[in-house]
Formats: C-alpha cells, structure tokens, sequence
C-alpha cells in the first residue's frame, strides 16, 4: 500500500509538471503569434545588415589589393598613370603612381634615353635600341639644372670666378693651407 501511494503521488507530480510544461509551450505559442514575427523580422534584418557589412569590406579590401598589385605591375610612366587616374581614393597609390612615373620620365632624360629603354626584354635575342639624342635645348636645360644643384649646395650663386675659387683665402696660398 506505501507503494502504491508513492506511486499516486509520482503520477500526480508527472501530472502537474506536465501541466505546468503544456501551459509554458502554449504561452511561448502565443507571444510567437502576437510578437514573434516583428522580432523575428528585426532579427532577420540585422544579420542581413551584418552580411552585407561584411560583403561590402571584402570588396572595398579587394579593390585596395588590387590597386596596389596595379602598382607593382606598371612598368611605364603611362601605365603608372593610368593607375592613378583609376584609384585615386585608394590610399596613396595615386601619389606614388605619380611619383615613379615622373621618376621614370626623369631618369630617361637624364640618361638620354627612351622611356622604357631600360626595362628588360623577353626576347632573349632583341637588341636594345639605341638611345635617342637630346636636342640642344634638353642639354641646356640639363647643364641649367646642374648649376642650380650646385648653386643649391654651395649657399652662393653657384658661379665661380677667378681668383675667389678653390676654397683658399690669398693669405694662405704659399703656406698650403686652406683658411
């Protein structure tokens, strides 16, 4: 008999747990169909939101990379350009696109030769062009540079003239020193 009332009361537990579980299931039904959609609605549009963030990161991390590798690959001063032109938003790839194209440009005047003389060939048999001459108006303005560094580098007007030359004061030309 002790067994069959602890068996009653077991039951009538299981019973009322199982009451108390139903009642939870149907109150969590009910706020599902009062509420459950506008939040299920919000929840939807921030992950959306959240993935489209992240699309729109990798794409803007792609278009940097592909900038940059544009940038090593340029070999000539219009190709460094054409670069330039097209990102110019991209960090400072536009500067040094501008930068190495006008490097390029320099260095073919000042070596008199042609833009992109000096790129190696694929061809392992091609000769390299000859270099192209300067006309006069080039050297002038070349030997105007230099006089200009020169200028630059001395603190004076660069020019020198005849008996003020040399670094040596008139003092000390027959001791051999330099004053």
């Amino acid at each position: 008999m002790a067994e069959t009332k602890i068996e009653r009361e077991r039951l009538k537990e299981i019973h009322q747990s199982d009451l108390t579980e139903g009642r939870v299931n149907q109150d969590f039904l009910d706020w599902l169909k009062s509420k459950g959609m506008t939040y299920l609605l919000v929840v939807m549009v921030l992950i959306c939101g959240y993935l489209g963030w992240i699309r729109w990161r990798e794409s803007r991390v792609g278009h940097q990379t592909e900038a940059w590798v544009e940038l090593s690959q340029a070999a000539l001063p219009r190709a460094f350009e054409d670069v330039a032109d097209k990102y110019p938003e991209v960090g400072s790839v536009a500067d040094l696109a501008r930068l190495r194209a006008a490097q390029r440009l320099l260095g073919a005047v000042q070596t008199n030769t042609a833009v992109g003389a000096d790129l190696p060939s694929t061809d392992p048999t091609a000769v390299p062009p000859a270099p192209l001459p300067l006309s006069a108006e080039d050297r002038r303005d070349h030997r105007f540079g230099r006089q200009i560094r020169r200028q630059d580098l001395a603190g004076g007007d660069g020019f020198e003239r005849p008996g003020h030359g040399g670094g040596e004061s008139r003092q000390g030309r027959g001791r051999g020193s330099i004053l």
